[in-house]
């Protein structure tokens, strides 16, 4: 049978084949088979009947969609004869009756109905589907969402009151204290051959239980544990009320007259609302998230420690830190090892030195200038200078200002003037008589009888006497002389 909806509204074209039933609304399409089903996809079951087939439901769909499998009741029931019909699929079946089937996918099934009534009933089936970003809300009928048992009987043991995740053996020497069964069942346990036997039972899924204990033994066991109505009765209602009283603990409401069943799904809700999963629980620790034991992965970091530089940092990695863990970062004063003073920080800025901020006290110079002669010199003040302050020495030419020329000067001396190093080219008298020297009777020309006789003082004298004799007769002259003779000791030539 297929069926494809649109969303305001169901268009309905059915087709008939053997029994395959198919129903096509808006754009999606779904197919249902099962043999036990006649040709209008409905199913009939007797008082105190019990049936168990398999639906398949196939997608034919262009896109992924969600499906929700439904019945319908044909039969007119009161709701107290509806509540006598138990409808539903098994915990061991394959797939669940509503969720995502993609294109051309199929999904097998497995339904269950037990009729607790006295009165025949006629129950069709039917799915319906949609976008698989959409939420189902099933219209026509009543979606299939109870869990049943493929088993009529759920056998249950605890020890000492406490259940127990695998039925004990006869070698584990425990005694039986108690049997209870629900639902006016009567159980009887025989310790004889270990084996269990429920009677009287009206309804599936009639749960008993064993209570064993450590305190007894076999041996010490009646062979036959037979629970009556009456003790089954007051146990299922003490037990049923224990559950509630533990549920309610958990924060979840429920009610002693509920039936087992519906106590179970409630004890699935303990940790329903929890949010974390495997990664939010320490690795190696189990928890239960969402209805399920988990184990957990975070990782145990324990106590980290690093030791840090400034400007550097550390990633701290992901999982569980116990607090004691610890990040250091070295001390300033070993990041910041240095030698300078505040003398040797330019004023006004300031420097880590040794962990140690300083201010610094060394003068801004700028750029000192300054203008020397000869001689002269400039005291250099303490301080940062910029590089662009000039000391000047005038040239050599202003500080030697003079007329002299070579001519000027007497051969072989040198002198400076208007800065150029000058050697003389006046060679003087060849004979006179230096300077601070005295000279007498320097004869300067002799012929025959007559004498020139030149007679000079010191070199600050700017004359000299001349005398000539001719014969018995004398001529004395006062004569002016250059002050340029520098000649010493007496001469004899032509002047």
């Amino acid at each position: 049978m297929g069926v494809v909806f649109s969303y305001s509204k169901a268009l309905f074209t059915k087709k008939v084949e053997g029994n395959k039933v198919e129903w096509i609304v808006g754009d999606f399409s779904y197919q249902l088979e099962s043999s036990a089903l006649d040709e209008d996809y409905s199913i009939t079951v007797g008082p105190g009947e019990r049936k168990q087939f398999n639906i398949t439901l196939s997608s034919f769909n262009e896109k992924t969609s969600k499906y929700a499998l439904y019945y319908q009741f044909i039969t007119k029931l009161s709701e107290e004869e509806k509540n006598q019909i138990e409808i539903g699929y098994l915990d061991t079946t394959q797939h669940p009756t509503s969720g995502v089937i993609d294109t051309n996918e199929s999904v097998m099934i497995t339904i269950k109905i037990v009729n607790h009534s006295n009165k025949e009933v006629e129950i069709a089936f039917g799915a319906e589907g949609g976008l698989e970003n959409n939420e189902i809300i099933v219209t026509k009928g009543i979606a299939i969402d109870h869990v049943m048992h493929g088993s009529d009987i759920i056998l249950a043991a605890t020890l000492d009151g406490s259940p127990l995740e695998e039925f004990p053996k006869r070698e584990d020497n425990y005694g039986v204290k108690s049997v209870s069964c629900s639902d006016g069942a009567v159980g009887t346990f025989k310790t004889s051959n270990w084996s269990f036997i429920v009677e009287d039972f009206v309804r599936s899924e009639t749960e008993c239980v064993v209570d064993f204990s450590k305190d007894i033994t076999i041996d010490e066991t009646s062979p036959i544990i037979t629970s009556t109505k009456e003790e089954m009765n007051q146990e299922i209602t003490e037990g049923k009320t224990s559950i509630v009283e533990a549920l309610a603990a958990m924060g979840i409401t429920a009610n002693p007259e509920d039936g087992f069943p519906v106590l179970a799904e409630n004890i699935k809700r303990i940790a329903s609302d929890t949010t974390g999963g495997a990664g939010d629980l320490l690795s190696g620790k189990t928890a239960y998230f969402n209805g399920k034991k988990v184990t957990g992965t975070m990782v145990n970091q324990g106590a980290k420690t690093a030791t840090l530089n400034a400007g550097q940092s550390y990633t701290i990695p992901s999982g569980y830190h116990n607090g004691s863990g610890k990040i250091t970062v070295n001390s300033l004063a070993s990041q910041t090892s240095a030698t300078a003073t505040a003398g040797n920080i330019l004023t006004g800025k300031t420097a880590w030195v040794n962990g140690t901020r300083i201010t610094g006290t060394m003068a801004n110079q700028g750029a000192k200038t300054a203008t020397l002669n000869a001689g002269g010199s400039y005291t250099i003040p303490a301080g940062y200078h910029n590089g662009s302050g000039k000391i000047t020495v005038n040239s050599l030419a202003s500080q030697t200002s003079a007329t002299a020329n070579a001519s000027s000067i007497l051969t072989g001396k040198t002198a400076w003037v208007n800065g150029v190093k000058i050697t003389g080219t006046n060679k003087g008298y060849d004979q006179g008589v230096a300077d601070g020297k005295t000279a007498s009777a320097v004869s300067v020309v002799k012929k025959g009888s007559m004498s020139l006789t030149v007679s000079m003082g010191n070199t600050t004298s700017t004359s000299a006497t001349i005398a000539t004799t001719n014969g018995s007769k004398k001529l004395v002259a006062i004569l002016t002389l250059p002050t340029y003779i520098a000649s010493s000791g007496s001469s004899g030539g032509d002047h």
